[in-house]
């Protein structure tokens, strides 16, 4: 079924007519495909399928966003979620399919810092009135200028900005369930109260020793309308400021400094980024690139070092542009068409070259017709001259190489001769060899002897003897 419903496109509109059972079944399978494309295509169509059927959506986790507290406990709250489900859903195959969904996850608490560091507030154009005169802080040259490690008074929580606040409200019942009923607000159904366990928040757990929210913002009403900002290279600590230095500080790095313009305060980033958007939109650049909603421009300010207070840095973050991928297709389609005019411009001017090489070419035929006729005869000596000397150089190999011809047929002849004396001297060598083998086997033959009559006795009487011969070489 999921084959077809890839190869044949019009295969999908019969889904709606499937069970919720086997819908379920088939988005199940889906994930066994091992292409991504395949499996998105096929998990889409079959929700879709499943939402004109339920009206609710299958393939949409259900997040429960919680504050982190140790006293909490996720099991019961997913209890309770799961009741919601059951219900706002009245097949039971798809209620249970959409409890696989459900995803209970620990948001961040702000840390001392986000909540006590006020500096981008106070970095603005606008002047303030000096607040320290009264207090009983350090200072420098009538304002007061100090840090938290210095004052003895701070708690030792506040002191370190990085440590992590608790929510005051995270273990409260009315919150949990609220949590709850935003997590499942689009499952269409009964809208019923959430129930919570008993044991949903465990009482016996020890409360944790960081501070609340709002016990940190309520100690921090006692440096009101003093800048509290981070200290650079020393993250953890505190500085406590008059505005009125801050502001002279912040004066001297950016306001009065002429590489920087002032676009407006912090309130002011909204009304910016909508007439940037409207510009943006009136341009037609929308259709390079969209329009990031998320986007910012970033808040300049100042902290002090942390070796001298009475130093500053200045702090500049990136803006995060919403019309980034506009500027950059922009920028490269004019890059483009740079390189075309630089292009066009070469040709133009390699051809105005060759028309002047062209004009004073034919200046130089018009005046002075005698003179190339001279240098074309001076050129015709020359080659003659260059072809003499190149005869006489081809006559004179010409006569070596007949001169060694003529060495190498004398050596040839000298050992041809040589050769058939050789010959000869061997010839008489073998005649001679010849001959004196046919003399020692004719002397060697002429001391054989023979014996006849051998055996047998003179007188008459016996029969005649046996005759015997013998061959002797000396």
């Amino acid at each position: 079924m999921q084959a077809t419903t890839v190869r044949k496109p019009r295969s999908t509109t019969s889904l709606s007519s499937l069970t919720t059972n086997k819908l379920i079944g088939l988005y199940r399978t889906a994930g066994l495909f091992v292409e991504k494309k395949t499996k998105t295509f096929l998990r889409l169509k079959i929700d879709n399928a499943v939402r004109r059927k339920m009206g609710v959506s299958i393939r949409k986790r259900i997040i429960v966003k919680l504050k982190y507290d140790t006293r909490i406990k996720k099991s019961s709250l997913r209890r309770a979620t799961e009741e919601i489900i059951e219900r706002k859903i009245s097949d039971k195959s798809v209620a249970t399919f959409v409890k696989t969904r459900i995803r209970l996850v620990w948001c961040r608490n702000k840390t001392v810092g986000e909540l006590l560091h006020n500096q981008k507030i106070y970095a603005i154009e606008t002047e303030h009135v000096c607040q320290c005169a009264d207090r009983k802080l350090p200072k420098m040259e009538g304002h007061v200028m100090t840090r938290f490690v210095e004052l003895e008074s701070i708690p030792s929580f506040i002191k370190n900005s990085r440590k992590v606040t608790r929510s005051y409200k995270a273990i409260d019942l009315q919150t949990l369930k609220r949590a709850i009923m935003v997590a499942t607000n689009h499952l269409k159904g009964l809208t019923t109260p959430v129930t919570l366990l008993a044991d949903a928040i465990n009482q016996e757990r020890r409360d944790n020793a960081a501070w609340t929210k709002k016990e940190v913002n309520d100690w921090k009403m006692r440096f009101d309308r003093l800048v509290l900002a981070p200290i650079d290279s020393n993250q953890g600590d505190t500085t406590v400021i008059c505005p009125i230095l801050y502001r002279h500080a912040f004066g001297k790095t950016f306001l009065w400094n002429e590489n920087y313009e002032a676009m407006g305060a912090l309130e002011d980033e909204v009304e910016l980024l909508w007439g940037c958007k409207e510009e943006f939109a009136n341009l037609k650049l929308d259709r390079l690139g969209g329009w990031k909603p998320d986007g910012s421009l970033g808040i300049t300010y100042v902290i002090p070092k942390h070796k001298d207070l009475d130093r500053w840095r200045p702090i500049a973050p990136a803006p995060s542009d919403p019309g980034a991928l506009a500027q950059r297709r922009r920028d490269e389609e004019w890059e483009e068409r740079e390189e075309g005019w630089e292009k066009e411009r070469e040709k133009e001017e390699w051809e105005e070259e060759q028309q002047q090489v062209r004009e004073k070419e034919w200046e130089g035929k018009c005046e002075g017709a005698e003179e190339p006729r001279q240098e074309e005869l001076e050129k015709e000596e020359r080659q003659a001259k260059r072809e003499g000397v190149e005869e006489e150089k081809r006559e004179e190999h010409k006569h070596e190489r007949e001169e060694r011809q003529e060495e190498r047929g004398k050596e040839q002849g000298k050992q041809r001769e040589e050769k058939q004396q050789g010959r000869e001297r061997e010839k008489e060598e073998e005649e001679e060899r010849e001959e004196l083998q046919e003399n020692e086997r004719e002397r060697g033959y002429g001391g054989i002897f023979v014996m006849l009559f051998g055996g047998g006795g003179a007188g008459g009487g016996g029969g005649g003897g046996v005759p015997f011969f013998t061959i002797k070489h000396k």
